[in-house]
This record gives C-alpha cells, sequence and structure tokens, in this order.
C-alpha cells in the first residue's frame, strides 16, 4: 500500500456536514412526516432535496466517489420503490444494501492499488502522505503499515456490516403500513430521522476505535506527533 501511487486529488473545501445533514434527512424525513398530499407526489417531493443536492456537489466539486455514487443510487431506488408501491421488505433489504455494499468494498480493496480505506485514513488533503511514506521506507516498516491499514479496513467493514444489519432491523420495526399511503410515507419519514442518531451512533464506536489504532500505531511507525501527522494549510 505504501508504494502506490498517490490518486490525483484536488483541493477542495471539505463538505458541510449541517448543510448534508439537513438537505438529506431533515428536510426530506419533514416533508414526508408533514405534507398531506398525494403520497407518490409528497415522496418525489422529499427526494428531489438529496437528488439536487448530488447533483449539486457533483458539479461543483467535479468529482465523485463510490460513496456519493452509491447514495445516489439508493435515494433513487427509494424513489423507485415507492412509485411502484412493493413489498415492504424491499426498502428493508434496500435500506441494508448500501452499507453491505461498502462494506464489502472495504474489504475487497484491501489489496489493490488504491484500498477504500486509503480515502478515509491516507488520505493527502488531510494527512502528510509523503512525509509518512518517507518515514516508513527508511525504517523499512511497509509490511507493518500495511499490516495496520489492514487492521483497520476489517474495523471499518464491521461498522458498515453493523450499519447493514441496523437498518434492515429498523426498517422492518419501523415500516408498518402499506407502500405507495401517506401513513408509510410518514414511517419513511420517522425512520429516516431515526436512523441517523441509532446507526450512525451505535457505528461511530467502530469508527472511533478504529481512528484510534491509526493514530496510536501511525505515531509509533513514524515517531511523529499528532500535529506533525496532519496536513496543515500553508
Amino acid at each position: 500500500m505504501v508504494d502506490s501511487p498517490s490518486s490525483k486529488i484536488q483541493d477542495k473545501k471539505t463538505e458541510n456536514s449541517l448543510f448534508s445533514l439537513i438537505f438529506n434527512i431533515l428536510i426530506p424525513s419533514l416533508i414526508l412526516i408533514k405534507l398531506k398530499i398525494d403520497p407518490k407526489l409528497t415522496l418525489l417531493i422529499a427526494l428531489a432535496f438529496p437528488i439536487s443536492y448530488s447533483i449539486w456537489f457533483f458539479i461543483t466539486r467535479r468529482s465523485a466517489n463510490l460513496i456519493s455514487i452509491l447514495g445516489f443510487i439508493n435515494v433513487l431506488l427509494t424513489g423507485g420503490l415507492g412509485i411502484l408501491a412493493v413489498s415492504k421488505i424491499w426498502f428493508a433489504i434496500k435500506e441494508a444494501t448500501l452499507p453491505l455494499i461498502l462494506g464489502i468494498c472495504v474489504i475487497a480493496t484491501i489489496k489493490s492499488p488504491n484500498p477504500l480505506v486509503n480515502s478515509l485514513f491516507f488520505n493527502k488533503n488531510m494527512i502528510d502522505t509523503e512525509r509518512i511514506k518517507k518515514i516508513i521506507e527508511e525504517n523499512k516498516s511497509e509490511d507493518t503499515f500495511n499490516n495496520l491499514m489492514k487492521k483497520v479496513s476489517i474495523i471499518i467493514s464491521s461498522a458498515f456490516f453493523l450499519s447493514s444489519i441496523l437498518n434492515f432491523v429498523l426498517a422492518i420495526v419501523i415500516l408498518k403500513h402499506t407502500p405507495g399511503t401517506e401513513e408509510f410515507n410518514q414511517d419513511l419519514g420517522t425512520m429516516n430521522l431515526l436512523s441517523y442518531p441509532i446507526i450512525c451512533g451505535s457505528c461511530s464506536i467502530l469508527m472511533f476505535v478504529a481512528v484510534y489504532v491509526y493514530c496510536k500505531d501511525i505515531k509509533r511507525l513514524t515517531g511523529l506527533k499528532m500535529e506533525e501527522i496532519l496536513k496543515t494549510k500553508s
């Protein structure tokens, strides 16, 4: 992993998490719960916000990663399943599929030239990757570093798998009404609102473990302090 060429990443502003949360979760959920018009039209209006946000994000950044692409597809599937008014079980399967795919991708790309975990933990926009690579090569610690990234990959994939299970269970528990009805839209809105604190809160524990393991071992491997590892803007 150390010897792989760095991906070309443009220096762009980091995403506004609050803005993303409002457009992708809060507004759509409130529309689904509160708007009292045709159920299918309500669903389309609610989904217009995350879809518009995804398109805007792509146009302004001129780039898209695997997570954003899968997220966009996930929103489109929600709209398609809602309009077709398919069985509730398909919504539960859909909710579980995205994090499941991400977990599989993290594991499957461990030995690839550009492991997915690198975009989170070895991103040259956040980490002084060149400095770290140089020190690791000088210390001949490439194997130890690669084993660290494998360990972190397993923890991260576990978080995604946990999210998949929780998504499925939450959908089964909350989606009680018939798809295509106003009541079902309200169920969807409630599920979206609850999914953020329940699922993100639970998975954050594993993410914290991954960050802790990574920071502790990378400092031990390089002898650098955390402020020296992080990339500072000039």
